[in-house]
C-alpha cells in the first residue's frame, strides 16, 4: 500500500499554537489524508484478519 500525507502548512500554524493539528483544522489537508489512510487500514485489516 502506497499513501503520501501532504505538506500542510495548517501543521505548522497549530504547532505555534500548542494546539493538536486535529483540533486546530480537522479539515485540513493533511489531517483528511491521515483520516483516509486509517480508513485504508481499517479495510485491509477486516479482509486480511477478520475472516
Amino acid at each position: 500500500m502506497y499513501h503520501t500525507i501532504p505538506y500542510d502548512l495548517e501543521i505548522g500554524k497549530a504547532d505555534l499554537k500548542g494546539i493538536s493539528p486535529i483540533d486546530f483544522n480537522p479539515d485540513s489537508k493533511a489531517i483528511n489524508a491521515v483520516k483516509n489512510l486509517y480508513s485504508k487500514l481499517k479495510k485491509l485489516k477486516l479482509e486480511l484478519f477478520d475472516l
